[in-house]
């Protein structure tokens, strides 16, 4: 699927901080395990919430097309553009 360089910027965007996200989420955890403080278990779950939430942000907003039903004569998909779209001619079945 071609691009154009906003939305590639974008898309790029996304999956850098779901990288860095997920490493600083990594980091955490590790970082935790060094402390023998009242504040490691917090620290530890503060690392898991940032891991799984750089994975899931950075899939989520990566997306360029979302498939949402595919039937014999045609694909309906989301996230597309409305600019878009409105170049495309009008169809009717």
């Amino acid at each position: 699927m071609g691009l154009c360089p906003p939305h590639r910027r974008n898309r790029t965007r996304a999956i850098a901080l779901g990288w860095l996200a997920a490493l600083a989420g990594v980091g955490s955890i590790m970082a935790a395990e060094t402390l023998s403080h009242p504040l490691q278990p917090t620290a530890q779950v503060a690392g898991v919430v940032l891991f799984f939430g750089g994975i899931i942000g950075g899939a989520v907003g990566s997306q360029v097309l979302v498939l949402t039903r595919i039937d014999r004569r045609f694909v309906w998909l989301s996230k597309v553009s409305p600019d878009y779209l409105a170049v495309l001619p009008d169809w009717n079945v």
